[in-house]
């Protein structure tokens, strides 16, 4: 069945993986625990994950999972890695004399260890497709289980966040120090199937477009601003990741996701064909980002999200090329 392209998810796939390179580059400070103004800019990268979730969980919650399926994908997952991996060790290899084993390099990426650190992402996609014909079935045969189970996920994460709060305040290491992201399933699971319920039921949908995108807004700056003011306050740190468990960027990103589905887009093939390269994006951004940190170019969060800007032009013009490669192409697509 040949079934109708979704523009919108090309766009919110397009504007995640920018707003992912706003989370690597315009951080000038974290380290050293100084605040900025430039730093709201970077609170914007705080949606990326979440919306990468939640249109994840919309595109395979709806179609009926096999474990032939999710075995596939996965093995995809684990060859696109190891093959990125080992193009690296031979760089170094060749350049530094350097040389490590390929299968622990790949292991370590996926646990946000090593030179492609961003591969967490890839490592927790694994554990999903793991759960996800079980979930699929029950989203598809039993949906009052399958709410029970996202709302006991929903708590799950209003209780960290807290528990996250109430350490720092007693000196304690919260979640975030604890354990990696590739292991904090219930913050990613719970994306998903809010993108899995947000394929089958229109919520807001008797708001109208303005409405809903200038309400979307007015979320997106809130949130941006109770970052900004209480991540020190709150968690001791000024990385976005200690809020992805906050109710705040919860109900923000479902009504970015939300908004940007409501809107109509028009058949552009240009918004197809970014959002076929945006894992080649995410692949290949941080390798930009270092070459140009190389050169001193980030020391000014100003001056970073011109580079932000950059570094995303630089990594959508290297997917485009990898794209037109017979089986290269493979490389940057799952």
């Amino acid at each position: 069945m040949v079934t109708k392209r979704e523009y919108w998810l090309d766009v919110i796939k397009i504007i995640a993986s920018f707003l992912v390179i706003i989370l690597h580059t315009v951080c000038y400070g974290i380290n050293d625990k100084i605040s900025s103004p430039a730093l709201l800019a970077y609170y914007m990268g705080t949606f990326a994950i979440p919306l990468f979730w939640m249109a994840s969980g919309y595109i395979q919650l709806r179609k009926k999972v096999t474990y032939q399926y999710a075995f596939k994908k996965i093995s995809k997952i684990l060859f696109i890695a190891f093959v990125w991996n080992t193009v690296f060790i031979l760089f170094r290899l060749l350049i530094e004399g350097k040389f490590e084993n390929p299968m622990n390099a790949t292991v370590k990426s996926f646990i946000q260890m090593g030179y492609f650190f961003q591969f967490w992402f890839l490592g927790s996609l694994i554990l999903i497709y793991l759960f996800l014909p079980l979930l699929s079935r029950i989203f598809n045969n039993s949906r009052n289980t399958y709410k029970v189970f996202a709302f006991i996920l929903l708590i799950i994460c209003v209780l960290i966040n807290i528990y996250n709060i109430y350490h720092y305040s007693t000196g304690e290491k919260i979640i975030k120090e604890r354990i990696i992201q590739t292991f904090r399933m219930w913050t990613w699971l719970l994306y998903f199937c809010i993108g899995g319920y947000l394929s089958k039921n229109n919520i807001l949908e008797k708001l109208s477009t303005t409405k809903h995108c200038i309400y979307a807004l007015v979320f997106v700056i809130l949130t941006i601003c109770y970052e900004y003011f209480y991540a020190l306050r709150l968690y001791g740190s000024l990385y976005a990741e200690n809020f992805y468990d906050s109710i705040f960027v919860f109900f923000t990103s479902i009504m970015i996701f939300t908004c940007l589905k409501k809107v109509k887009w028009k058949k552009i093939e240009a918004i197809a064909n970014l959002g076929t390269l945006t894992m080649g994006v995410y692949i290949i951004h941080t390798s930009i980002i270092y070459l140009i940190g190389s050169f001193q170019l980030l020391n000014n969060n100003w001056i970073n999200m011109f580079v932000a800007i950059v570094v995303f032009l630089i990594s959508l013009f290297i997917s485009y090329m990898i794209s037109k490669i017979p089986k290269v192409s493979l490389l940057i697509k799952i």
